[in-house]
């Protein structure tokens, strides 16, 4: 297996000496209050560094710990898992890319030891044993995320890239295919299912575990830090900027 390459550990508190002062970067740290066993993980999050990256090393935006050697961290993209497992290397948990990792009944192969998310996207993190919490990290920006593209006919995984609880209905999307869904976590653990009204011009969530919930706006929340499967069954790419 291959390690992961992590910046967080040398870059994340410098600090920047430029011509007429001293400019700091900022640490972000987000705590994600989930005790299920497959978390999709946002990334709110940039690269440590000077400038502060567009992208973050996955080996850095899942704080390793509060996890157990063991948990799983998987990207999924054109319909197939890559999949890194946390190692423990002479008492220290490190990401290490897998190919031996299945997930959901396929088996993932071997994420890059470089690999970077960008904000927007995001991941899959899988504890066997798992606490009631995890916490991401990366470098604070105020910068806006940039347009996640949802190809047609596949499924996705996307997160808003925001450190409090998001409607997804404030972000901005290209119109969605009549049968594109949505599926999320909410605040309660319950699987959340939302379609697209074209009325209404909004998505409309429906606590699948709840005999009396109604379609609602109210129900398209994504919990802070958790990102969402959204499954395009149409012809046409859905694009959406958080």
């Amino acid at each position: 297996m291959k390690k992961l390459v992590s910046a967080i550990a040398f870059a994340a508190a410098a600090s920047v000496a430029l011509a007429n002062g001293v400019t700091a970067n900022v640490l972000g740290v987000l705590r994600v209050d989930s005790a299920e066993k497959q978390t999709i993980v946002a990334v709110p999050w940039v690269s440590a560094s000077a400038s502060g990256g567009s992208a973050i090393s996955v080996a850095d935006i899942v704080k390793t710990d509060n996890l157990t050697a063991g948990d799983r961290l998987c990207a999924y993209e054109n319909g197939a898992y890559k999949a890194w497992v946390l190692a423990n290397e002479g008492g220290t948990l490190v990401w290490e890319a897998a190919n031996n990792v299945t997930v959901g009944g396929s088996t993932a192969s071997e994420g890059a030891a470089n690999a970077t998310i960008a904000r927007g996207g995001a991941l899959l993190l899988i504890r066997d044993n798992p606490g009631p919490c995890f916490f991401l990290v990366g470098q604070y920006t105020s910068a806006a995320a940039g347009t996640v593209n949802l190809p047609a006919g596949a499924w996705s995984l996307v997160a808003p890239p925001s450190t409090t609880d998001f409607n997804l209905n404030s972000a901005t999307w290209s119109t969605p295919n009549a049968a594109d869904r949505i599926t999320i976590k909410n605040a309660s653990g319950n699987m959340v299912r939302m379609k697209y009204d074209s009325d209404s011009e909004k998505w409309l969530g429906r606590d699948m575990s709840d005999p009396s919930s109604t379609w609602s706006a109210a129900n398209a929340v994504v919990p802070a830090g958790c990102g969402a499967w959204y499954q395009n069954a149409g012809a046409n790419a859905v694009t959406v900027t958080f």
